[in-house]
């Protein structure tokens, strides 16, 4: 059976750009994730480990070596934000403001 030798230039053109655009797309979240992999299959401790170190250091995959926090951390939590951002200051927000809101946060 005769090889198709004419197709052979198209394919590896098509083969080549799908490669590109697998090492772009690598490079990319590497680029977001501060040279790490992207993280997989994360459950809930994870998620919130995440969200500490993102209002600890300012990004998700931030980590500190100093095992104190600073000052500043110890009023930097998630149910203040929510309390704040709700528009009622002074009441406690709700389940369906604190999930909503933390959510977005959440998958971001």
């Amino acid at each position: 059976m005769p090889f198709p030798w004419e197709a052979t230039i198209p394919f590896i053109a098509l083969m080549g750009f799908l490669q590109l655009s697998g090492q772009v797309l690598d490079v990319t979240q590497r680029a977001d994730n501060l040279g790490k992999a992207k993280r997989m299959f994360l459950d809930d401790f994870e998620v919130g480990m995440m969200e500490r170190d993102r209002r600890l250091t300012g990004h998700k995959r931030g980590q500190r070596d100093d095992p104190n926090p600073p000052a500043w951390f110890a009023t930097n939590k998630v149910l203040a934000t929510v309390e704040a951002k709700s528009g009622r200051p002074g009441q406690k927000p709700s389940w369906a403001d604190i999930k909503s809101q933390y959510w977005d946060q959440r998958y971001w």
